[in-house]
C-alpha cells in the first residue's frame, strides 16, 4: 500500500510525553502506533526481556520434543502419538501466548474514565 498522504498535528508536552512514553512501551514506531489507533486498536505493551528467556526455553523444549518425535517414527516406537500430541499441546499454548502478546486490543472509549478521555470538538460537516 503506497502511503502518500501526510497528517500534522500538534500535542502539548504532557500529551507528547505521554504518546512516546507508549510508543516505546509498545515497542513499534511511532507511525505504526498511530495506525493501530487510527484502524480502532490499542498496541499491547511490549513484555519485559525476561518473558523472551522464558519463551526461548519453551522453543528450545518444542524442538527437542519434534526431534524426539521424529526418531520415535522412524524407529517405530510405540510412544510416537504420545510425543507428537505433547508437541502440538505446547506449540498450542505458544500460539495461544503470541496471540495475547502480538494482537492489540479493540479500542472501547466507555472503558477509560470521562476525565482521562481527550477533549472533543465537533464540526459540521461540509457540505458537498
Amino acid at each position: 500500500m503506497k502511503r502518500t498522504n501526510k497528517v500534522t498535528f500538534r500535542l502539548s508536552d504532557k500529551e507528547l510525553t505521554r504518546f512516546k512514553k507508549q510508543v516505546k512501551e509498545s515497542g513499534l514506531f511511532q507511525e505504526t502506533y498511530l495506525r493501530f489507533l487510527i484502524e480502532g486498536f490499542c498496541p499491547n505493551q511490549l513484555p519485559p526481556p525476561e518473558f523472551w528467556k522464558e519463551m526461548g526455553g519453551f522453543f528450545k523444549a518444542l524442538d527437542t520434543l519434534d526431534k524426539l518425535a521424529k526418531i520415535a517414527y522412524h524407529s517405530e516406537n510405540i510412544h510416537y502419538e504420545e510425543i507428537r500430541e505433547m508437541y502440538r499441546d505446547i506449540d498450542e499454548h505458544l500460539h495461544r501466548i503470541e496471540d495475547e502478546l502480538y494482537h492489540p486490543v479493540p479500542i472501547d472509549l466507555r472503558s477509560i474514565p470521562k476525565r482521562e478521555r481527550p477533549k472533543q470538538k465537533y464540526t459540521k460537516p461540509k457540505e458537498e
